[in-house]
């Protein structure tokens, strides 16, 4: 039997916004004092609501909340972890102990070292490496080449767009360690 969802307050936003133990914002119902163009104030009610998130370029679920006039984004697992694991220790970040960066609930995230989350990613199989990485300029096919070819270094280099250190970390094998 699952723990029934439990919501608490987003720290730095009490009293306006709420995170729950399964990945859920919301907002609180409040009243705020508001202006009129004439310039008489009046008692605005705004009613509390599930917020809307959506992913973002990375794959993490993220929002934003305003108050004040202030919007600040958010991604929502680092809101659940602040919420149900504490503030981050320094140079922390949220790990999803799953792998699944969209599983938010607080009993799947945990503060760890950028080391720890990378080596999450690793046994996870979500590390992104070689072709799959976004800032990979090198293929599977140009690794193999460079390390077949008799050419100079820094010939290399110019030919395949990339740094002479480059062309000498995939030949002593330092980088690109999975192309046979």
């Amino acid at each position: 039997m699952s723990k029934p969802e439990e919501w608490r307050p987003v720290l730095g936003y009490e009293g306006y916004y709420e995170v729950s133990s399964r990945g859920r914002v919301r907002s609180i119902s409040r009243t705020r004092q508001a202006r009129r163009r004439n310039g008489t104030d009046f008692t605005m009610r705004m009613a509390g609501r599930e917020l809307v998130v959506c992913l973002n370029k990375d794959g993490y679920l993220q929002g934003n909340m305003c108050v004040d006039r202030v919007r600040k984004n958010f991604e929502v697992h680092r809101l659940v972890c602040e919420a149900f694991h504490g503030p981050a220790p320094e140079g922390h970040e949220a790990a999803h102990n799953d792998g699944v960066r969209t599983n938010c609930d607080e009993s799947n995230l945990r503060w760890a070292t950028p080391a720890e989350n990378t080596a999450d990613r690793d046994k996870h199989g979500t590390m992104r490496r070689g072709e799959d990485h976004p800032g990979a300029k090198l293929t599977i096919h140009d690794v193999r080449r460079i390390r077949s070819s008799q050419q100079s270094g820094p010939s290399l280099a110019r030919q395949f767009g990339v740094c002479r250190s480059v062309i000498t970390k995939i030949r002593s094998r330092k980088i690109w360690k999975s192309v046979a």
